[in-house]
């Protein structure tokens, strides 16, 4: 279930020309926190929704914390000035 969406969400993002590295990084973050979480959850996680919902939490999440990198990054390259 994992390995499919994974691959669904790559595929959508290098086909609107996301950065081949930044994809693949979220990729490799995102499988090991699911995975982490699966094993801290293992006596919770049974059921499928519960694993759904922790999945899409975790993409989220790492989705979210690169975007923010993305953008601080980019902003601090193209506007130097403004780094004490």
């Amino acid at each position: 279930m994992l390995d499919a969406t994974l691959k669904e969400i790559t595929a959508a993002l290098l086909e609107s020309d996301v950065n081949v590295k930044l994809v693949a990084s979220l990729r490799t973050k995102v499988k090991a926190k699911v995975k982490l979480a699966l094993e801290g959850n293992a006596d919770k996680s049974k059921d499928n929704s519960n694993k759904k919902n922790m999945m899409q939490k975790v993409i989220y999440s790492t989705s979210m914390l690169i975007l923010i990198e993305l953008i601080l990054t980019r902003f601090y390259i193209y506007r130097p000035y403004l780094m004490n």
